[in-house]
């Protein structure tokens, strides 16, 4: 993000949408910089890295809307949104049910008679 003003308590977040444009799960900057916000001025460049396992998408395509506001969750200036700033395909065949399928570090499976 490029600041085109001064901003004292600036959120960055995302969303994974499905091709419905149904949000299947994102977050942003605000829970981890609420304390001590990256205050930035005038032509400051922010970059906001998220990093995660990601979930096992159904085969299909997905899109990824990214925003930056300024504020708190529940009290916020929207300064942009790019909704859809970026496509892609999963091709997994390894979704068990549901709209994302979650990794398995283990599964066990017992009888006990």
């Amino acid at each position: 993000v490029i600041a085109h003003s001064m901003l004292d308590s600036p959120i960055i977040g995302f969303y994974v949408k499905d091709k419905l444009g149904q949000a299947l799960f994102g977050d942003n900057t605000h829970l981890s910089y609420m304390e001590n916000p990256v205050v930035c001025e005038d032509g400051d460049r922010l970059v906001a890295e998220f990093t995660f396992l990601m979930p096992r998408l159904a085969a299909g395509d997905y899109s990824v809307s990214v925003a930056i506001a300024n504020g708190s969750q529940q009290d916020h200036v929207q300064h942009h949104w790019i909704h859809d700033a970026i496509y892609f395909k999963s091709e997994s065949t390894s979704v068990a049910s549901g709209l994302i399928g979650i990794p398995m570090s283990n599964i066990d499976f017992n009888n006990f008679r």
